[in-house]
């Protein structure tokens, strides 16, 4: 299964006739042009100014190449001042590498509600799906860093405000490549590092690399992620990047294990 393409602002029926009902990944080109973010978030002084008495938790991240630390869902956290963060991803960037520090996962309502409040209203896209995650969205401030493999349990919008996000994808058929966590509560990520991957260590790497597909998404793109698809998200050193997530429940009549469409077409 190939990752699907939509252009333009009104995407919608596509996602939600094509798409959605396949659970097949889509790029959905320009879909956020006329977004508020996208207009005002480029605007480095803006950002400072949004939450200027405000921190928020950060994870930390490997400044010679970018991937956050952690094991599965435990990730080293701080917290740090909100204008100082961007002042450090702005240096960073100036000096091409990446930051120390990855404000993942912010949960826009509460840790930043000036930017939730630019998010308003919710992108037509979101509605080819379920109701939106009551804790949705949530924003990623990137700057070179690297998200570990894993997948999610909801349906997801992502898109791309500001800068580029390299996407790598696999099929949820494809989850005995990808060496998932032992214990149950973290299997929703992988053991390997797939930027560096030690093949001595996870030898099936070969083949899924093989079998991964690779999306570029640029400010304006939103990516159409369904449930249980692995995926691991970087912006690439040097560079910055804001992203928005929307979870999503699985719109009524998309209530089917993703791996049986992936047989379908492999007994076909």
């Amino acid at each position: 299964m190939a990752v699907g393409e939509a252009v333009g602002i009104n995407c919608v029926e596509t996602l939600n006739d094509t798409f959605v009902p396949r659970n097949q990944p889509a790029v959905l080109r320009g879909a956020l042009n006329d977004w508020i973010p996208i207009q005002k978030w480029s605007d480095d002084s803006y950002l400072r100014d949004s939450a200027p008495d405000s921190s928020v938790s950060v994870r930390r991240a490997d400044a010679n190449n970018g991937c956050v630390s952690g094991s599965g869902t435990q990730y080293q956290s701080t917290e740090m001042a909100w204008p100082a963060l961007i002042d450090a991803h702005i240096d960073a960037a100036s000096r091409g590498v990446a930051a120390e520090h990855y404000p993942a996962q912010l949960r826009l309502r509460t840790a930043l509600p000036r930017l939730f409040a630019d998010c308003q209203p919710v992108p037509p896209l979101c509605g080819a799906l379920g109701p939106i995650f009551r804790n949705a969205p949530s924003a990623y401030f990137g700057c070179g860093h690297a998200t570990p493999l894993h997948f999610d349990l909801l349906e997801n919008i992502l898109c791309v405000v500001r800068g580029r996000k390299l996407v790598t994808l696999w099929h949820p058929a494809d989850s005995h490549l990808l060496y998932p966590m032992e214990e149950a509560s973290e299997a929703a990520f992988s053991r390997a590092n797939v930027y560096e991957p030690d093949l001595t260590r996870f030898p099936l790497l070969e083949e899924a690399q093989k079998r991964a597909l690779h999306v570029e998404l640029n400010a304006g793109d939103a990516l159409y992620l369904p449930v249980c698809w692995w995926h691991a998200i970087r912006t690439p050193i040097g560079e910055r990047s804001i992203s928005v997530t929307y979870h999503c429940e699985q719109p009524e009549g998309k209530r089917r294990e993703p791996e049986e469409e992936w047989q379908d077409e492999e007994d076909g």
